[in-house]
């Protein structure tokens, strides 16, 4: 069972504008599947990206002292080869699909928590009375409900994939 796990990462990268060019060649590199943000002077644009040259096209020519910005973030992978586990492809199948389900759990949860205090902010900011927003306390205890939730679902899933991957091979490991 081979398997290669890669932690998520990200970079930015600054441009300075010369008033003549809008096509550049990357100093980083920005690996597949990552969520690219293309920018001019902090504003987000549609840029094109050439990901065999490592290159971008911005839409417009800045001039000298305003900056580019390409930004990436890459989520992680976990790339493992579960066929010699079992002779059952219906349990493999269900091995791949409850790792597939942990780790997008794991993935929104560290969204959510990441993402919790500025809506909380939002939230603090629609206070007046006009706009009749939810109180802080039952949107901060629906969240923790739903990550509490998540992380149940997760633990079922994990103990399940341990009896799968213990007892996959037919043989007792653990004998009395």
């Amino acid at each position: 069972m081979a398997s290669a796990i890669v932690g998520p990462q990200g970079a930015l990268e600054l441009i300075d504008g010369d008033g003549v060019n809008n096509e550049f060649t990357l100093e980083m590199v920005i690996p597949a599947q990552s969520h690219i943000i293309f920018t001019e002077n902090g504003e987000p644009v549609k840029a094109v990206y050439d990901r065999e040259a490592n290159k971008v096209i911005f839409p417009n020519v800045l001039p000298v002292g305003q900056e580019y910005g390409v930004e990436y973030y890459y989520s992680g992978a976990f790339d493992t080869d579960f066929g010699g586990i079992s002779g059952n492809s219906a349990t493999n199948a269900d091995i791949v699909q409850r790792v597939t389900n942990i780790l997008a759990r794991l993935i929104v949860i560290a969204w959510a928590e990441s993402t919790r205090d500025m809506l909380v902010d939002i939230q603090g900011l629609l206070r007046d009375t006009d706009f009749k927003a939810t109180p802080n306390s039952q949107i901060l205890a629906s969240k923790v409900n739903w990550v509490k939730e998540l992380q149940r679902r997760n633990q079922a899933d994990q103990v399940k994939l341990s009896w799968y991957l213990r007892y996959s091979s037919g043989v007792a490991k653990y004998k009395r």
